[in-house]
């Protein structure tokens, strides 16, 4: 009796542990699938991810790519002794193909020279007519020299090569004011040796006398920047003022120009250049294309930039003429900017002679026309005349200087991108209003709404 109970215990007593080891086991199975289960996800959600790097790297690269060959087919069609825009084409290197070290690559400035370069002859050509009428009505009656202060930049450059055309057209002419230039523009150099000589003798002199500043090379911007720039363009105009009878001129490039913020700068010292310039100037210029011109802030612009795609670096981000890169260099040289007033800080607008009066300040761009010619996107056009007439509201009607410009009959680029784009001719006038790709399509979006 007494066994049969102590087996009956016993018996009792295994099932209990055999349930509990069962137990114990079948938790740890189920503990075992769900983290199987969460590992099965986690996976997919990994592939998911990985593939969808994958597709971003692969469509990051293909734009790379693209961006490059459209680069290359634009420096070549826009260049060259062809009239078929579509067939011209210039060698981009030199030397042999056995010797790497002997090739050479349109620069940068070369890529941005061949956009908007039909709007950028066009502003620069109003900006030579606006200041040859001015050259006649003032410089030309006192006998003033007249000191041009050319920013570096391609929306600038064919000032170069019109300021040579001028000096012909005027040659013999009573009473012209002499033209001296300062610049930091290298490829503005290299048009004035080549285009600017007295004649054809290898030995000629330069038609006009030109300070090329001393500073960095920015080679990618083809430019000379930093504090013995601004300290030396400093020690010029001391000693021209010091001399006697001058009226200098600053031409800035305007890229890009904010409506709420001013005047934007990017790359290292560019800010510096463009404030001492403005600062120790008796009058300023501001060259843009329309299409640079927004009613966006700075940070906005920057935003819309850093969306992109492609790994941007620090010097993409635009800039202020007040930010602390500019005025670190500026009061190292004596130099100093305050707030923002319009498109330049207000103490820039102070006339450098100490003599209380307020510099005056012009800016030249484009208005758009409407055209029964082409498919130019109404949204773009409603656009740009609102930022016409906001730019009308700021500045006085001898200080916002315009012409009209049509991209559809106007730009070699619009009309080639026209017929090779046949089926979507929006792509080619948002291409050339906008030619940051991330703005394109942010803008395009906006206008949309």
């Amino acid at each position: 009796m007494h066994v049969e109970v102590l087996a009956a215990i016993v018996v009792s007593v295994l099932g209990v542990v055999i349930s509990a080891v069962n137990t114990f086991f079948l938790l740890k199975l189920f503990k075992l699938k769900v983290a199987l289960t969460k590992a099965q996800t986690e996976l997919a959600e990994q592939s998911k991810q990985n593939a969808k790097e994958s597709r971003d790297l692969y469509n990051n690269l293909v734009h790379q790519i693209e961006t490059r060959v459209n680069s290359y087919l634009d420096y070549f069609h826009a260049f060259g002794s062809s009239g078929d825009f579509a067939s011209r084409q210039v060698p981009l290197s030199f030397g042999s193909a056995s010797n790497p070290l002997l090739r050479s690559e349109p620069t940068l400035f070369e890529y941005r020279r061949t956009h908007y370069a039909g709007e950028k002859e066009v502003i620069c050509q109003k900006f030579m007519t606006t200041l040859v009428s001015s050259l006649r009505s003032n410089g030309a009656a006192n006998n003033q020299k007249l000191i041009l202060l050319i920013d570096s930049g391609s929306t600038v450059f064919p000032i170069f090569e019109l300021l040579c055309k001028h000096y012909w057209d005027q040659l013999g002419t009573t009473g012209t004011p002499k033209i001296e230039i300062i610049t930091n523009n290298l490829p503005g150099m290299g048009a004035l040796i080549s285009k600017g000589r007295k004649g054809s003798d290898i030995n000629a002199e330069m038609l006009l006398e030109c300070n090329a500043l001393p500073g960095t090379l920015e080679g990618k911007y083809s430019a000379a920047l930093g504090p013995d720039s601004v300290s030396h363009l400093k020690y010029l105009l001391d000693y021209k003022r010091a001399e006697g009878n001058c009226r200098v001129v600053a031409v800035l490039s305007g890229n890009y120009i904010s409506i709420k913020d001013g005047l934007l700068w990017r790359g290292k010292y560019h800010g510096a250049m463009k404030n001492a310039m403005a600062l120790l100037a008796d009058e300023v210029y501001i060259l843009s294309p329309l299409g640079k011109i927004f009613d966006l802030g700075f940070e906005e612009i920057n935003e819309i930039i850093k969306s992109s795609r492609n790994p941007l670096f620090n010097e993409k981000a635009y800039l202020t003429l007040t930010k602390a890169e500019t005025i670190g260099i500026l009061s190292h040289c004596g130099l100093e900017s305050t707030f923002i007033n319009k498109f330049l800080p207000d103490c820039l607008l102070k006339s450098p002679n100490g003599n209380g009066g307020v510099k005056k300040v012009s800016l030249v761009t484009t208005r758009r026309k409407a055209s029964t010619t082409g498919s130019y996107p109404i949204e773009l056009f409603e656009y740009f005349s609102r930022i016409s007439a906001l730019l009308g509201q700021m500045f006085a009607g001898d200080t916002y200087i315009c012409d009209s410009f049509s991209p559809q009959t106007d730009s070699e680029q619009v009309i080639y991108e026209l017929k090779k784009y046949s089926t979507s001719p929006e792509y080619a006038y948002y291409s050339y209003e906008f030619p940051h790709y991330e703005m394109r399509d942010q803008m395009k979006d906006r206008l949309r709404r």
